[in-house]
């Protein structure tokens, strides 16, 4: 497998703004999470939203289409800003969910974005880190132990009065045979 230099400058992009970003900037907050839980969310939801705009927004002439070419082209349903919404993708490739960036900064709030993914995800540095602060929705894909947790993110979600758009994939990170 050959990797693109540019491939490569993209994921360490990435990496450094998540590693660096969940301890410089998230770490600080953190202490907020315990004296006002909705002052908290608000916070990191807009530090979070920030950064993931980094790959999409036009003063960097959109990240992904000068490392990779990318063109967006956004059809179906329009989004409420603001309403709560569940949006159901494919996960053909590993990063499609960037590509729902690229419509939610330009029709919705990038910020009210929750991603519902695997849980081993949670332990990857910086990355990890950040969408644990993120309040991501981590799941171990046993509906017997992820249907209470979920119901605490829903519940959690409700008391702190923030709108939500949880993004779900249902066939899991690829769809192929064996999945």
């Amino acid at each position: 497998m050959a990797v693109s230099v540019r491939g490569l400058y993209f994921i360490i992009t990435l990496f450094l703004g998540s590693f660096f970003g969940s301890i410089v900037m998230l770490g600080p907050v953190l202490p907020l999470m315990l004296l006002s839980p909705a002052w908290y969310r608000w916070i990191t939801d807009r530090i979070v939203a920030t950064w993931l705009t980094l790959p999409v927004v036009r003063s960097l002439r959109y990240l992904q289409f000068l490392v990779f070419g990318v063109k967006v082209v956004i059809t179906g349903d329009g989004f409420v800003p603001g309403e709560r919404s569940v949006i159901i993708m494919n996960h053909r490739t590993r990063l499609d969910w960037m590509f729902l960036w690229c419509c939610l900064l330009r029709y919705s709030y990038l910020r009210l974005e929750k991603i519902c993914l695997k849980a081993a995800l949670k332990a990857v540095p910086g990355f990890g880190w950040a969408m644990q602060v993120a309040c991501f929705v981590f799941i171990q894909r046993r509906w017997e132990m992820d249907k209470k947790h979920l119901e605490n993110m829903l519940d959690y979600f409700c008391d702190i009065r923030e709108p939500l758009q949880l993004l779900l994939f249902p066939e899991g990170t690829d769809l192929t045979g064996g999945t």
